[in-house]
């Protein structure tokens, strides 16, 4: 959680402006489409000084690797309620 909240507050501002919803495991939504190229993917790698747990006292440089993997449609969301009429 910390990593991602550091990409996306100090490290990828412009990739993440408005931030994007991390479910803490490998899921990332965004309410809008990231600018990852056609390539639909984007490595991102940044180093992070103060993470204290990391697995070698010289590894603070992190990766993540990033895939769109599926978009929703705003208009397939948007539920169509028949109005109700009083029948005599």
């Amino acid at each position: 959680m910390e990593l991602m909240h550091h990409l996306q507050t100090i490290d990828a501002v412009d990739v993440f402006t408005p931030r994007a919803v991390y479910d803490g495991r490998k899921n990332l939504f965004a309410a809008r489409e990231l600018p990852f190229g056609p390539q639909n993917s984007q490595q991102v790698c940044f180093v992070v000084p103060h993470i204290a747990y990391s697995l070698s006292p010289c590894s603070s440089t992190f990766a993540f690797l990033m895939i769109l993997i599926a978009a929703v449609l705003v208009k397939t969301l948007q539920v169509v309620v028949p109005r109700c009429t009083k029948s005599n």
